[in-house]
């Protein structure tokens, strides 16, 4: 949470260094149930982050615009009259109104190119596509214990094939799934045989 806030703390931080001169106390307070009020809504989607055995920052994307909001109160409490003298002069409100404006487009132009640069497990991503052909959905493939904690496997195979991941030794578990360099003795004989290899990742069938 702090590293995602960073900048939005230092920039309020600036404006209110610039505009000190602006601060009104008897404002402030009038602000401050507002200010608690995001606050606490921004920690209600954090906080319970926290009992997760999954940590990730995309996991609280929801709550930050409450933060943002929260910093933006008293910011714009110190640079409301500032903005009111600017909007009595006509050049710099135009740039101020076509900004927003400008910001936006930019944002819808990079969005989808930086989707088409993204590499995040996109091995991994190759393997579970690889294997999940011919395997009908709600299949449970079990897997070699040392992959249990690899919750990314775990959702890859659920959210693209609704493909099932399990540990445990099961008469019904007709896949079988292991690291190149973790196959056991179990999976080279005894039944297995291997019908896919994909990214250092085998998949064998009984």
């Amino acid at each position: 949470l702090l590293a995602q806030i960073s900048i939005p703390i230092l920039i309020a931080g600036l404006l209110a260094f610039r505009f000190r001169k602006q601060f009104d106390p008897a404002e402030m307070m009038k602000k401050r149930h507002q200010v608690l009020t995001f606050l606490f809504l921004g920690l209600s989607g954090v906080l319970p982050i926290l009992i997760s055995r999954k940590q990730s920052d995309f996991y609280i994307l929801s709550a930050l615009p409450a933060f943002a909001v929260m910093f933006a109160i008293p910011v714009y409490t110190l640079i409301s009259k500032p903005l009111k003298k600017l909007y009595l002069q006509k050049r710099p409100v135009a740039l101020v109104r076509s900004l927003p404006i400008l910001i936006l487009m930019v944002g819808f132009v990079i969005s989808p190119l930086l989707a088409q640069l993204n590499r995040r497990d996109r091995k991994e991503l190759v393997m579970v596509r690889s294997f999940s052909e011919g395997i009908p959905g709600h299949t449970v493939i079990r897997i070699d214990p040392t992959l249990y904690t690899d919750w990314s496997l775990h959702a890859y195979f659920e959210r693209i094939s609704q493909i099932s991941l399990d540990p445990r030794d099961s008469p019904m578990a007709d896949y079988y799934l292991a690291l190149d360099k973790g196959v056991t003795p179990d999976t080279s004989s005894g039944g297995w045989t291997r019908i896919r290899e994909s990214n250092g990742y085998i998949l064998f069938k009984k």
